[in-house]
């Protein structure tokens, strides 16, 4: 099913995920507004963030900072990372050689979102 993007699209799929007979102990979401409806899921559940789930977005967003606890950040040049994929898109389609592998630099900011994982039970 797809998820919207958006803070409640990250709470439905973070419901989800917690309701699998064995839940993630991390989620990394592909931005922070999923982060963020992953951590208003785990909330409402009752389950502890970082203590039960790590849970890290990406876009080091103001919103995502500014949560409790502070969301987990991945920094990254996302104009660049655009640029590239649209170039890449471009040449592939105009039957042009093509780079199909970029490295750019990407930044964690910890934050109180993550941690040590759980102990594991039944293995």
């Amino acid at each position: 099913a797809f998820t919207r993007i958006s803070v409640e699209g990250g709470a439905q799929t973070m419901r989800r995920l917690l309701a699998l007979p064995d839940p993630p102990t991390a989620v990394i979401a592909t931005n922070d507004a999923l982060a963020v409806g992953a951590l208003v899921a785990c909330r409402k559940e009752g389950i502890a963030v970082p203590e039960q789930v790590s849970i890290t977005g990406a876009g080091n967003s103001e919103i995502g900072a500014s949560q409790s606890p502070p969301l987990t950040g991945i920094r990254g040049p996302v104009a660049e990372i655009g640029r590239a994929a649209a170039e890449f898109l471009i040449a592939c389609l105009e039957g042009k050689t093509a780079t199909p592998l970029q490295e750019f630099p990407f930044q964690v900011l910890w934050r109180g979102s993550t941690g040590k994982p759980p102990p594991r039970t039944g293995l």
